[in-house]
C-alpha cells in the first residue's frame, strides 16, 4: 500500500520579496490605532490580521522562473495528498526529469503534475476536495485539471494537475470518470452540471501490481514562502516506458520519443531492460504496449529521431535514437 511520508518544511526568509520587512513596518505603524479593543484597550488577533491583511502578506512572493515555481507546485500537491494520507504516485514528465539528474543529457522538465491514484474512488474524491479547499480552481476546459496562479517574476501564471486513475479504462469507454459534482449548472455536461472528472492512465494496474515506482526526496518552495522538502512517491523507468509506449503514436505528444530515449540512455540501462523483458514475459498487456512502440520505430524511425533531437541540445548520440531504442527492445520480444 502506498504511504506517503508527511513533508518537512520550513521558514525560508531569504525568498521573501526583499520590501516584505519594511512593508510590514509600515503596514503596523499605519493601522497601529485599529489594533485596539477599545473596551479593553488591548490588541486583539482579528485586527491585527485585518490591519495587516495576512491573506495578501502570504501572496507578494514570487518564484524566480517557471521552473521553480512548478517544482514547488508539485511538493505543495503532494505535501496536501502526504498529510491528509491519500495515496498517489507521480507520474508524466517528472519522472525523467527528477531521476534522471545525474545524466550526460539534460531533461528540460515539465509544467504539469500527474497524479495518479489507485482504484479507491472515495480516495481520488477525498483529494480533489482537498485540493479545491486549498484553492486550486476547477477548469472550465478540462475536467480532470486543477489548477492553481502562481506568481512569478511580476505575472501571474496558471499551474495545472490532472487527476489519474486506474480504473476507468475498465469501466468507461471514453475514459473519463465522475469524481465530484460540484452543483453548477453546465450544459455542456450532459448530466446537467459541471463534474471533476479523473482520465484512465495506461499500464496504471501493471504500475500497481509490480510496484513499478518509489520514493525520491525533493524539495520546493511553497507558495507562502515556505521551503519544503518531501519524499514523492515517483514513477520508475520502467513503469514510465511502458506508460509512454503507445502514447508516442499521438500527435500531441511529440516530447514522449525524447523521454524514453532519455531513460534509456542514462545509468539504469541494464536495471530497465532487465525490467521490461521480465514484465514483457509475464504479461500479454505490456508485451503489446512494447510491440506498438517497436512498430511505431519500425514505421516512424525519421519521426522519432526529429521528435528526440529537438530537446537533446548540443549532444549527439553515436546510434540514431530510433535504432538505439529499437535495439533495446529486442530481448523484449
Amino acid at each position: 500500500m502506498l504511504m506517503s511520508p508527511r513533508p518537512r518544511c520550513q521558514s525560508e526568509p531569504t525568498i521573501l520579496w526583499r520590501r516584505n520587512t519594511q512593508v510590514l513596518r509600515n503596514w503596523w505603524r499605519a493601522a497601529e490605532w485599529q489594533l485596539l479593543d477599545k473596551s479593553t484597550n488591548q490588541r486583539t488577533f482579528p485586527a491585527l490580521a485585518s490591519a495587516l491583511k495576512i491573506d495578501q502578506v502570504m501572496q507578494i512572493k514570487e518564484y524566480r522562473s517557471i521552473s521553480e515555481a512548478v517544482q514547488g507546485f508539485l511538493v505543495h500537491t503532494c505535501g496536501l495528498l502526504a498529510n491528509k494520507k491519500i495515496n498517489h504516485i507521480v507520474v508524466g514528465g517528472w519522472v525523467p526529469f527528477l531521476r534522471g539528474k545525474h545524466h550526460r543529457l539534460v531533461h528540460p522538465g515539465t509544467r504539469d503534475v500527474d497524479i495518479l491514484f489507485d482504484d479507491n474512488r472515495e480516495a481520488i474524491r477525498r483529494a480533489a476536495n482537498l485540493l479545491l479547499d486549498a484553492e486550486y480552481l476547477a477548469s472550465a476546459k478540462h475536467e480532470f485539471q486543477l489548477l492553481k496562479t502562481l506568481r512569478v517574476s511580476g505575472r501571474n501564471f496558471v499551474f495545472n494537475v490532472d487527476l489519474m486513475n486506474p480504473s476507468e479504462a475498465r469501466e468507461s469507454p471514453e475514459l473519463f470518470s465522475d469524481i465530484l459534482d460540484l452543483g453548477v449548472r453546465d450544459d455542456y455536461d450532459l448530466s446537467g452540471t459541471r463534474h471533476i472528472k479523473s482520465i484512465a492512465f495506461p499500464s496504471a494496474h501493471v504500475v500497481f501490481e509490480n510496484s513499478f515506482w518509489s520514493y525520491v526526496d525533493t524539495e520546493g518552495l511553497l507558495p507562502d514562502g515556505q521551503m519544503c522538502r518531501i519524499k514523492i512517491p515517483l514513477l520508475d523507468e520502467i513503469g514510465l516506458i511502458i506508460s509512454k509506449s503507445e502514447s508516442v503514436w499521438k500527435n500531441n505528444r511529440t516530447r514522449d520519443p525524447f523521454d524514453i530515449f532519455f531513460t534509456l540512455a542514462g545509468q539504469k540501462y541494464e536495471w530497465i531492460i532487465q525490467g521490461l523483458s521480465r514484465t514483457a514475459k509475464s504479461s500479454e498487456v505490456v508485451q503489446g504496449q512494447l510491440a506498438s512502440l517497436n512498430k511505431y520505430l519500425r514505421d516512424k524511425p525519421e519521426e522519432f529521431n526529429r521528435r528526440v533531437m529537438k530537446y537533446v541540445g548540443r549532444y549527439r548520440p553515436e546510434v540514431p535514437p530510433a535504432k538505439f531504442v529499437a535495439m533495446a527492445l529486442q530481448s523484449c520480444f
